[in-house]
């Protein structure tokens, strides 16, 4: 913490200034609806929490890369975040503090992922609101809203960065130099992001896709349940791939096909900043992740159609990407090899390709065999 304090102190203005940009980006979220600010907490407090507290886990995993980026990440400091995870137990390192770190070296960038999160927990909101009935205007205005603050918003446009992973790939950011960095130094605490993460999209399809506030309810416990399964299973059952909404809640990609662009598009900056947050061998981080602000904002750099973005994401394996929300699969739908350390373990997701809304060249080889949902969920309108 010395360290953080010291470089705070040696910036000075610098991190008064960009902590200010920061507060902006981070303010009320009624400058992106008219829903009640913590609608959703309110209605879901155990997902609330659990955002809270991985939204913190967040945050000590950015500052530490930042200030201490070495082994202790993957065993000290994983372990603790993991333990605080499964207990529910918030970090004292918040994501807003990390943040004021970072705004100190990339302010655009520390604005861009602060306004982000705030776009996603106001989505959340619009679907608590009971007093919201049109749901889609809302989100629509939303998603506006968000855009219309230019310096910190990321495009609608779907972007696919190709991950590395079963298929030889790999992601491209800014030059590439810090590709998969994070991921390749420090793989447990990136599952521990990607399981988050995973959370983060996963809520949202039980509260598109059923109908009463029972059934949401519900599917959101089961969804809630899923992480758990994840974190008690670490990192063994961590997602292999990076979530992404086509392959963990298609529901939101149908529905509301911009949001779910920006909020995939949030979660790939993130996986960038830690890249070069990672990369020990680099002195000055500041013109790497501007780069990497530059081309998540470009909305042609790496962009794709809204199919070939589902194609590609369901491509990387539903299973691999920790499942969708609803449902299970025993093993990969996919007929191809991944990781050799997740063997059969059960992870979330929908019970076989019929349903999940594929595209036909995505769909597995006649040979899978998933196990049937273990609720009984039909997804065969998604």
């Amino acid at each position: 913490m010395s360290k953080l304090l010291s470089l705070l102190f040696a910036l000075g203005l610098v991190v008064l200034q960009s902590t200010a940009t920061l507060a902006q980006a981070e303010g009320d979220r009624e400058s992106l609806s008219s829903a009640q600010p913590g609608a959703f907490d309110r209605q879901h407090p155990e997902v609330a929490s659990l955002m809270n507290a991985f939204g913190g886990a967040h945050g000590t995993l950015l500052e530490q890369l930042h200030t201490s980026p070495g082994g202790s990440i993957e065993q000290d400091v994983y372990n603790q975040l993991l333990n605080s995870l499964r207990s529910g137990t918030e970090q004292a390192t918040t994501l807003q503090t990390s943040m004021e770190s970072l705004a100190a070296v990339a302010p655009e960038v520390a604005e861009a992922l602060a306004w982000g999160d705030q776009f996603e927990r106001a989505l959340l909101d619009i679907y608590a609101d009971d007093q919201i009935t049109d749901k889609a205007a809302a989100v629509d205005q939303a998603v506006t809203r968000y855009q219309n603050r230019t310096e910190a918003a990321l495009p609608v446009e779907p972007k696919f960065m190709m991950a590395s992973g079963h298929e030889g790939h790999s992601m491209e950011m800014d030059d590439g130099h810090h590709s998969m960095m994070f991921r390749s130094s420090f793989p447990n605490a990136n599952g521990l992001m990607w399981a988050s993460q995973w959370l983060e999209i996963a809520v949202f399809d039980p509260i598109l896709f059923y109908d009463t506030p029972e059934e949401r309810a519900e599917g959101v416990a089961v969804v809630v349940s899923r992480y758990r399964e994840l974190l008690e299973e670490a990192p063994a059952n961590f997602p292999a791939e990076m979530p992404t909404p086509a392959a963990v809640s298609p529901e939101l990609v149908r529905v509301h096909p911009q949001a779910a662009a920006i909020i995939d598009n949030v979660h790939k900056l993130y996986d960038a900043v830690a890249d070069v947050l990672a990369d020990q061998q680099s002195g000055d981080k500041a013109p790497a992740l501007t780069a990497a602000l530059r081309d998540m904002r470009d909305p042609e750099h790496m962009a794709v159609s809204e199919y070939d973005w589902i194609l590609n994401s369901l491509r990387n394996g539903i299973y691999f990407q920790g499942g969708p929300a609803i449902g299970r699969l025993e093993t990969s739908e996919r007929n191809r090899s991944g990781h050799g350390d997740h063997g059969n373990m059960v992870m979330p997701g929908m019970g076989g390709p019929s349903g999940t809304g594929m595209p036909e060249e995505a769909m597995p080889d006649a040979g899978d065999q998933a196990a049937p949902p273990d609720q009984g969920v039909d997804h065969s309108n998604h």
